[in-house]
């Protein structure tokens, strides 16, 4: 195995479902839209309903599939209320899920104050891991159902180590400024990382795969909910780093198609593999407060139950 993706396969994925949150712009559009054009159910999310059933029409009619094959639904993950309501509309419909694509991020970097979350937390860290740690959990039985499952959790290549401290208790002082506010998303990022390196060590045994991934970002389309900033030094570097949404895309899909099963947990950043390293005290202590903070955790592997053959009466 190398330590560059290939070009993402178009291997059948008939009667497969895959989630891919925010599946109406950029990474997550082109995601779709390829998923879709291998034959699979996607389900892409938006903020809003409205927005997530327009671009599933329009991810169908572009696909040249049936209109039921794309399907768009709300989910905020600033919300976590929404995140439950999401995770039990997705069981009602008695699909497997045999892909969940987490691309759907929030970030503030106009320089305003942010605000602390309504358990305290810092608003980005919030969002981006305590959502998508939401999220997986209430989906979790549903991924160990389905046989080789696989999960991508989109991170960044920039991302900063995490003070896990700072980010469970908002401080002002922390934000207010482009820069600071670029922080405090890059160490949200590093919880996305941290979050899919141990969830990939948990679900080993359970045939799930796991990648944490930084795709190639795409700024012309950035959703009008997730300003990037008006500083003139916060674009131009976003510009620098994003090109077409196609290729921003191939990362992903790689990860969620192709790469070999027994590279779960290994970070792929633009489409190279990157070394890391955290300890475990600091994964722990990161999975220990998610859990404590949404109030979900990872429940055992239910064994399957054998049937006990009676003795015959005498």
């Amino acid at each position: 195995m190398g330590n560059s993706v290939k070009t993402p396969s178009s291997k059948d994925l008939s009667g497969q479902t895959a989630i891919v949150t925010g599946g109406t712009y950029g990474v997550g559009r082109a995601t779709v839209a390829h998923l879709l054009k291998c034959g699979a159910r996607v389900v892409l999310t938006s903020r809003w309903q409205e927005k997530a059933e327009a671009a599933a029409a329009r991810a169908a009619e572009a696909a040249g599939v049936p209109a039921d094959r794309a399907v768009g639904h709300a989910l905020d993950l600033t919300q976590h209320e929404t995140v439950r309501e999401f995770a039990a509309w997705f069981l009602e419909q008695g699909w497997p899920l045999n892909i969940l694509v987490e691309n759907a991020s929030f970030s503030k970097t106009d320089g305003t104050a942010l605000e602390p979350a309504d358990d305290g937390t810092e608003q980005m860290f919030h969002a981006n891991h305590l959502g998508n740690f939401f999220l997986t959990m209430l989906l979790a039985d549903k991924l160990r159902n389905t046989p080789d499952a696989r999960v991508v959790v989109m991170s960044s290549a920039g991302w900063q180590k995490l003070d896990l401290e700072r980010a469970l208790k908002h401080d002002k002082r922390y934000s207010g400024s482009q820069m600071r506010n670029v922080k405090c998303y890059l160490r949200s990022k590093a919880a996305n990382l941290m979050f899919a390196i141990l969830l990939s060590r948990k679900l080993a045994d359970s045939g799930v795969t796991v990648f944490p991934c930084s795709p190639h970002g795409t700024f012309a389309d950035q959703p009008a909910d997730q300003p990037s900033g008006d500083g003139k030094f916060v674009d131009m570097l976003m510009k620098l780093m994003t090109g077409p949404e196609g290729r921003g895309a191939t990362t992903t899909l790689w990860l969620a198609l192709d790469a070999p099963a027994a590279e779960s947990g290994t970070f792929y950043a633009a489409g190279k593999k990157k070394r890391v390293s955290f300890s475990n005290e600091e994964l722990d202590a990161l999975w220990e407060a998610s859990e404590r903070l949404t109030g979900a955790s990872l429940a055992p592997k239910r064994k399957r139950s054998r049937s006990r053959s009676r003795s015959p009466s005498s």
